[in-house]
């Protein structure tokens, strides 16, 4: 169980530092990033980091707690719904996101100059209606 809660708090850390990574020219740097660059992947990358901090808030310290009470649920009915529907919501968002980096990758590989049309509004259309659907 312990190392299940270290394995928790890495998570969540290690996700939170992605998520600072990729902003960091537009938290730090002094000249301004472009919107018209293509920063779809960055934003995708930005909401699955998200999406991963999430789970590592919301769902896996609840498994660490059912590890040790050996496997028996130790809460109330609502908060199995409440893990099982996070785990879902969140596990599905990450799908779409990772199906929403491959559209993206596959444009700019084999499709080079219809790759410019994915802008700024374009990634964040597209990460909308990932944690939408």
């Amino acid at each position: 169980a312990l190392l299940l809660a270290f394995i928790t708090i890495l998570t969540i850390v290690f996700k939170i530092m992605i998520i600072f990574a990729v902003l960091r020219p537009w938290i730090w740097a002094h000249n301004k990033i472009s919107l018209n660059d293509n920063i779809t992947p960055q934003i995708l990358m930005v909401s699955m980091a998200a999406i991963g901090s999430l789970y590592g808030i919301l769902v896996m310290p609840v498994g660490v707690l059912e590890v040790i009470h050996n496997g028996e649920w130790p809460l109330r009915e609502g908060f199995c719904w409440a893990r099982y529907i996070c785990d879902q919501f969140l596990g599905t968002t990450f799908r779409i996101h990772v199906m929403c980096l491959s559209i993206d990758r596959y444009i700019a590989i084999c499709k080079p100059l219809k790759y410019r049309v994915l802008t700024y509004k374009t990634g964040l259309i597209m990460t909308d209606l990932s944690w939408l659907l």
